[in-house]
């Protein structure tokens, strides 16, 4: 029905993200056999094609990404707006991000007030600062990211280089944590043979 129709599109857009880096042709003829492509991507089939191209995991971003700035790697998991840094602040435009069609997971930062603050009246003056214009215009080329409230019309110059994902992911706490341990197990399963 309408529930294996969207999966059999999330399927084809994570094969067509995926063909430079997975040869299907040898996932189609490894291990078990499949019956059809969608099988093959709800497998760990994809996870080992990819996984002679894996050359390490790294305990954290700051790890893996020095060693693809030192050549160690060619691709890093990292975010859409890291091309920017190395755009605005080194001046390099040889870093992109990989637009994948079945769209890039979200990560949002948030600030909030602790309940019982003893300090109420401050924290919700530096909560107020934080969406001000001055406050947000720092945000991009400081924590390199997309500002909450600032209209990307007053973004800076190279932030108009960068790849819009569509669609933007994210899960609720409770879909991520039912997925969870069934994902890092396919992957743990796959990149241990």
């Amino acid at each position: 029905g309408e529930e294996h129709q969207q999966v059999t599109r999330i399927a084809g857009e994570l094969a067509r993200s995926l063909a430079s880096e997975v040869d299907l042709q040898r996932a189609l003829h490894q291990g078990s056999h499949y019956n059809t492509f969608t099988d093959i991507l709800t497998q760990d089939t994809v996870w080992q094609a990819l996984a002679d191209n894996i050359v390490t995991v790294t305990p954290g971003w700051s790890e893996a990404y020095g060693l693809f700035l030192e050549g160690e790697a060619d691709m890093v998991l990292s975010y859409t707006t890291s091309p920017a840094y190395h755009l605005i602040a080194e001046e390099d435009d040889t870093r992109t991000a990989a637009l994948f069609d079945a769209g890039h997971y979200l990560q949002i930062e948030v600030a909030g007030m602790v309940e019982g603050s003893d300090h109420a009246d401050l924290a919700r003056d530096f909560l107020a600062f934080m969406l001000t214009p001055a406050f947000q215009s720092v945000i991009p080329t400081t924590n390199w990211m997309y500002p909450a409230a600032l209209p990307a019309s007053d973004l800076p110059e190279g932030f108009d280089t960068l790849i819009q994902p569509q669609p933007g992911l994210i899960f609720t706490p409770e879909e991520a944590a039912a997925l969870r341990d069934e994902a890092l197990e396919e992957w743990r399963a796959a990149l241990s043979q």
